[in-house]
């Protein structure tokens, strides 16, 4: 009788905090940090004329996002009250007024399905998937002289500006401090010592290590500066595979410029290799069939949160559920290999065993 009263009280647990959809306005679909300041006759006028104006750069920010640079130019760019009808809620903070001006910061979350369905009425592909955070290993060679955490290695202080936070790709910086200088060194991170980048990349919970080598030449004449990048991504679906580019200023630019264009143009190669790597299908959703076990209510609910939190699931449904597993149907966007890379993106896995589908915690 207590066993069958615990598994009644279970079950009623779970359904109150089972949603009949999932919630799939997640952070993929919301924009940070946009700085507002506008001026009026009134300070109730600038700051309605700041938010609106706010709101607008973050559709915009949110539509770079999502797509490829090569599509920036046919984005659609509404008026303001069009905007407003995308967005879900936003809140402000750090405020700032004056008798006739307004400044502060805006959060603004948009309405997932509507933005992709503008998107997709525009004919423009888009990734639905944010990428675990990337832990940064700027190394710099100059004169033969490998650096990375070296008060002069430049490239690395460059690097430390790009935060990826608009972005679907992440960036985090590690501090240089004795714990990384004796996890990884130069010559480690150049020669893909994979065992060294994740422990760096675990160590700032990050989900994959991103190898920037920069290397700084003369040209040929001897008149011009040449920089050469190879990018290497390591762990979260990366293959160890190195991406090259190389840049070329007169002296004139001087190698500070350099190197910070080189990041620039770093930094979004890095996005739209990830966008490219996650454009969303524009057919019919597919629909996954899969089992979660877990052994608590507590674990359960935090899988389910983590599954809600993919951008990419439309819908969750629950077929059933006992007190050691669930079977959910998914229905997602995109191809089944973008779903598993979605879910991997999060604290779970998606892996197929003997013909089942199965969604496990990350220990």
């Amino acid at each position: 009788m207590k066993t069958a009263t615990y598994l009644m009280l279970f079950l009623a647990l779970c359904v109150i905090f089972l949603p009949a959809t999932s919630r799939s306005q997640t952070s993929i679909f919301e924009i940070q940090d946009i700085a507002v300041d506008a001026t009026a006759s009134s300070a109730a006028k600038a700051r309605d004329k700041a938010l609106a104006d706010g709101q607008r750069k973050a559709f915009t920010t949110l539509l770079h996002r999502l797509t490829l640079r090569e599509h920036h130019n046919q984005l659609p760019a509404p008026d303001n009250n069009t905007v407003s009808t995308y967005v879900r809620n936003f809140s402000v903070s750090d405020e700032k007024t004056s008798d006739v001006r307004y400044l502060a910061n805006l959060h603004v979350r948009f309405k997932s399905s509507d933005i992709r369905l503008l998107l997709s009425e525009f004919g423009l592909p888009f990734a639905g998937t944010l990428s675990t955070p990337m832990a940064v290993i700027p190394v710099l060679e100059q004169s033969g002289t490998l650096s990375l955490w070296e008060d002069n290695n430049i490239w690395r202080k460059i690097w430390h500006q790009l935060t990826g936070l608009n972005g679907l790709v992440p960036l985090v910086h590690p501090l240089g401090d004795l714990g990384d200088k004796t996890m990884i060194g130069a010559q480690h991170a150049i020669n893909g010592d994979k065992q060294r980048l994740n422990d760096i990349a675990k160590r700032y919970k990050a989900g994959a290590a991103l190898v920037v080598h920069a290397s700084l030449r003369l040209s040929a004449g001897g008149d011009q500066n040449i920089l050469d990048i190879l990018i290497t991504r390591y762990g979260a679906g990366g293959t160890g595979q190195t991406q090259t580019m190389t840049l070329s200023a007169p002296f004139s630019e001087g190698v500070p410029q350099l190197l910070a264009r080189g990041v620039g143009d770093t930094g979004r190669f890095v996005e739209d290799s990830w966008k490219r790597e996650n454009l969303m299908d524009y057919g019919e959703p597919g629909v996954l069939a899969v089992s979660v076990p877990f052994s608590t209510l507590k674990e359960w609910l935090s899988i389910q949160k983590a599954v809600e939190g993919v951008a990419i699931i439309e819908r969750m449904d629950v077929v059933l559920i006992s007190r050691d597993e669930a079977r959910l149907n998914l229905y997602y966007m995109g191809t089944a290999r973008q779903l598993e890379l979605a879910i991997e993106q999060t604290s779970l896995t998606l892996s197929e065993q003997q013909g089942v589908w199965i969604i496990r915690a990350v220990e």
